[in-house]
């Protein structure tokens, strides 16, 4: 018996086969992920609810041309990237946005997954 798939049966056009859908799909969970760098401006207190859920907030000042203030939730394990920072330090966060509709009105929350400290050093040096 031939061992070789057969995958004859497929368009040669990935994008209208069962291949070419699941590439999609894989780029598209990496580019709805996005970062921000900013210096950390509050770190809220760690809730924890009966259920097991747990909820950490952080709020970044941009650096921008504007500053801004942006707040991002991180929930349960991922709590845990805030611990040890500190007001003022310079960080890159990484989040995914989700939207929901409640009550006729469309949310969007920031969920951080992931908080990168920058080096100053490292900033001072590129300056140079």
């Amino acid at each position: 018996m031939n061992s070789k798939k057969n995958t004859e049966w497929l368009s040669k056009k990935p994008k209208t086969n069962h291949l070419g859908t699941a590439t999609h799909l894989e780029r598209d969970l990496v580019e709805s992920t996005f970062s921000l760098p900013g210096r950390v401006y509050l770190v809220g207190e760690l809730v924890e609810h009966d259920s097991g859920f747990s909820k950490k907030e952080l709020v970044i000042l941009t650096e921008d041309y504007k500053p801004t203030h942006i707040k991002f939730e991180f929930t349960n394990k991922a709590t845990g990237c805030l611990d040890g920072l500190v007001e003022g330090e310079k960080i890159k966060v990484t989040f995914r946005i989700e939207g929901r509709e409640w009550n006729g009105k469309y949310l969007n929350n920031l969920i951080g997954t992931q908080v990168e400290k920058i080096s100053e050093q490292a900033i001072d040096t590129v300056e140079d």
